[in-house]
């Protein structure tokens, strides 16, 4: 996750001004109680602004802290939350055969997967499989299948015109939707 923000301080007219070379480090809690950390730092900008990478792993709460230091006071920001979910991934989309007679049936395989701590058979999950006619601009709904035990899908249509295949799949509330690449075949 890419974490954003700007560090103001009073000014002299009662208002306030950017916090430029302020530290300002990033802490994480699973339960918005106990915090430990700091995970990463950045320096604010002349403007007060400061961008931070970190890696989002867990469900949790993080919040924003300028460090004390010879020319700021140490403060804290307020807490978020961030709902994590796991990556999947769509690999080896094939529509075959190729080329194809028009009337024929042409067979749309793959393998979804998902990652928890590495790249594993995503089972008993709906994909659903989607057309784009050659020229065309719009992906129309083909249907769908369901993953085998190995993560595997196939789908079989009738051949009616060149166009590209793909496949997606809509996600959950743990895992992230993904859309394949897409795969030609010309109809003859």
């Amino acid at each position: 996750m890419t974490v954003r923000g700007r560090v103001l301080r009073p000014a002299a007219n009662g208002g306030t001004e950017p916090a430029p070379h302020a530290y300002v480090g990033m802490r994480f809690s699973a339960d918005g109680k106990k915090w430990p950390g700091p995970y990463g730092y950045a320096l604010t900008d002349a403007h007060g602004m400061f961008s931070l990478k970190m890696p989002a792993e867990r469900d949790g709460y993080w919040n924003a802290f300028v460090e004390k230091d010879d020319s700021y006071l140490g403060v804290t920001g307020p807490s978020d939350y961030v709902d994590t979910k796991y990556r999947t991934r769509i690999s080896g989309l094939n529509a075959s055969p190729e080329p194809v007679r028009k009337g024929r049936r042409i067979t749309v395989t793959g393998l979804l997967q998902r990652n928890t701590t590495s790249w594993k058979a995503f089972t008993k999950r709906s994909v659903k499989i989607y057309f784009r006619a050659k020229g065309g601009t719009k992906w129309t709904y083909a249907g769908s299948a369901k993953t085998d035990g190995r993560g595997r899908f196939t789908f079989g249509a009738k051949a009616s015109k060149d166009g590209y295949w793909r496949a997606t799949y809509a996600g959950d509330s743990a895992y992230l939707a993904v859309t394949s690449g897409s795969d030609y075949v010309d109809v003859r």
